[in-house]
């Protein structure tokens, strides 16, 4: 008789067809982040080991197929994670279990033949138990594969088990990257994720190639199905087929889940997330209001209607420095015309400088002249011969300044009324009049609202004008001299150049947490390493210790930034980690920490969600975990978050 082929879901009959069997285990571990994905793949590892004649048929069936001569490693699972947390993996398998041989695939681990390793005869006692490498490698081998048939050591062999971690590093299905994970054999394949959907119904598509589940592993099938039904608005046959590939391949399992006796799977404390919603001052607003007009005129010019790739890869790029203005002026330059003079006034009053990575420097140039702290004896006598002071007041004024400060503790500032301390107190020359440094900060921020910077305010008690770079700030180690006065040292202190509406509003946040919970640490992530800068500096300037991780760290760096911030609170020990949302939103356990500040929004949710999980996660002791969200008022920043909630339906 003739063969007839149905498909299942839209029953169509048909004469012809492909018969496909699926020889490959596995599927997509999906658990919500923070709740043992690793342990569970070890796990896996340690209790599903090879069982001669088994994988040999899975083995064979990819030798027919391809058409090429494999060879088995029958005993080894190859796990691909990323460059960040790869040596976490290592790690996890030394602690849990001590018993799994592991070999690390990388740097001078790759100098090893993985053929000679794990495919020849030697006794399975003496071979790998696990490999470990990165995305870069394998797409690296995968492009020198093409050129050199030497190169294909990690596509030669056919693994018993593949596991990505991460693997929502391949959504995108036409990359390299992608492309060099499907190309690994073996006959069991693990996808490791707590986003398997980021931003659409496709992120899932690459990962099922990965599987080789099909029929939903052609990329043909996938579009008619899932894409086109899903994009037109036909979400009930969409619905049917997910609900199937899900309960089939997928296994997840989140914080909110309970057993069967009512208890939730795991224990954690409770999740308070807050979205803190900051004004932009008005210079902040006059460069955000110059970019967005630039990018409303260019969407209406008729004479750009039919845009090619370059126009809208200039749109995005404004589009991303839309994003950054309502961050800080300084993460905004002139390119493309972004910015008249007029408006780029803001950023010229800071010595003209137009880049981020000036604006830093000078940042960090101002940081260290204000560490060079030098003899109150020393600064009157220099202040004298310019003509400051008269030489004659030296004398009286380090009198006054000495008694001051040993009464400082019945002084107030006469903005705030809060108490004065050494730490806390800057003073006004060459008057000499006191005043707490935060109020300090806005006096000169509120001063220049509606103006240009130009670096003056008054005296609150003499009303004389101030110069920027005329405010001290005095350091004592209560030590006194052999006439019985305080050995006092003198350095400039300068305001203002740091801030923005947002590291205000963090500064703020952090202060108060300083105050109520002195033990307390936090973790603050922005996806714009040159704004760290910014965030790095103007702590450091608020007396903040802090460490910091991002795409720059080594490994080393990673590791020590990490253990530091583990370590008890104490003076010269960092309360707050500043981390990247690439370097380090993923791979990182940072439960000692209880508050974590989002300093900008991300075009999905869930990468957030991942970034916060790093402290919200199993291991967390806290009685609560806090979660900040800045966002700022009327700008591009609602529309993302409009983007997210859509995304999150899905």
């Amino acid at each position: 008789g003739t063969d007839l082929f149905r498909d299942i879901h839209t029953n169509e009959v048909r004469t012809e067809g492909e018969y496909v069997t699926n020889f490959t285990s596995g599927g997509i571990l999906a658990d919500d982040m923070g709740l043992g994905k690793t342990i569970s793949m070890l796990a896996l590892i340690a209790s599903s080991r090879y069982v001669p004649g088994h994988s040999e048929k899975a083995m064979e069936h990819l030798q027919e197929k391809l058409g090429a001569e494999l060879k088995f490693a029958p005993h080894t699972t190859l796990v691909v994670a990323p460059t960040s947390v790869f040596r976490q993996w290592e790690a996890e398998a030394q602690r849990a279990c001590p018993f799994l041989r592991v070999h690390v695939y990388y740097g001078s681990g790759r100098e090893t033949s993985l053929t000679e390793l794990l495919c020849n005869s030697e006794p399975p006692g003496q071979i790998p138990n696990i490999i470990i490498t990165t995305y870069s490698v394998v797409q690296s081998q995968y492009r020198k594969s093409a050129k050199s048939s030497t190169a294909r050591e990690l596509f030669d062999i056919c693994f018993f088990r593949v596991i990505l971690d991460e693997g929502h590093t391949i959504k995108s299905y036409n990359t390299i990257t992608a492309k060099a994970c499907c190309d690994l054999k073996a006959t069991r394949r693990w996808s490791v994720t707590g986003t398997p959907i980021i931003n659409s119904l496709e992120d899932l598509y690459s990962q099922i190639r990965f599987l080789c589940y099909f029929p939903w592993a052609q990329h043909a099938v996938w579009k008619k199905h899932i894409t086109t039904p899903f994009a037109r608005g036909d979400s009930a046959q969409v619905y049917q087929i997910m609900k199937h590939l899900s309960t089939t391949l997928m296994l997840r399992r989140t914080k909110k889940m309970k057993d069967e006796n009512g208890e939730p799977l795991i224990k954690l404390p409770p999740r308070v997330i807050t979205v803190h919603r900051v004004n932009l001052s008005k210079g902040e607003r006059e460069v955000y209001d110059s970019i967005r007009n630039t990018i409303r005129a260019d969407i209406l010019d008729e004479s750009k209607a039919e845009r090619d790739i370059k126009a809208f890869g200039s749109l995005f790029s404004k589009i991303l420095r839309l994003r950054q203005a309502c961050l800080h002026p300084y993460l905004v330059d002139n390119h493309g015309g972004i910015l008249t003079p007029r408006d780029n006034a803001f950023m010229n009053t800071i010595d003209d400088i137009s880049s981020p990575a000036d604006a830093v420097s000078a940042l960090r140039n101002e940081l260290e002249l204000a560490n060079k702290a030098v003899p109150l004896e020393v600064f009157l006598s220099h202040q004298a011969m310019n003509g400051v002071i008269q030489h004659e007041e030296i004398s009286a004024v380090y009198n006054r300044v000495n008694e001051f400060v040993l009464n400082l503790s019945k002084e107030e500032c006469p903005v705030c009324a809060e108490t004065l301390t050494p730490e806390s107190a800057i003073y006004f020359q060459p008057c000499f009049h006191v005043v707490c440094q935060s109020c300090v900060i806005d006096m000169f921020e509120q001063s220049n609202d509606n103006e240009a910077i130009d670096g003056t305010t008054n005296c609150l008690t003499c009303r004389q004008t101030v110069q920027k770079n005329n405010l001290l700030k005095l350091h004592c180690d209560w030590k006194r001299n052999a006439e019985g006065q305080l050995k006092l040292t003198v350095g400039q202190f300068l305001p203002g150049r740091y801030r923005s509406a947002k590291i205000h509003a963090l500064i703020t946040c952090l202060n108060d947490v300083r105050v109520a919970e002195p033990e307390s640490k936090s973790v603050v992530f922005s996806q714009f390493t040159s704004y760290l800068d910014l965030l790095e500096f103007a702590l450091l300037r608020e007396g903040f210790d802090i460490c910091r991780i991002d795409g720059s760290c080594s490994e080393k760096q990673r590791t020590t930034a990490k253990e530091n911030f583990f370590q008890p609170c104490r003076p010269g020990f960092p309360k707050i980690l500043l981390v990247s949302l690439k370097a380090g939103g993923v791979g990182l356990n940072l439960t000692c920490a209880k508050r974590v500040y989002m300093m900008d929004p991300w075009w999905a949710y869930a990468i957030e969600e991942q970034a916060i999980d790093r402290v919200y996660r199993m291991g967390q002791t806290a009685d609560s975990v806090h979660v900040t969200r800045f966002i700022a008022n009327d700008t591009i920043e609602d529309r993302v978050l409009a983007i997210q909630e859509k995304k999150n339906s899905m």
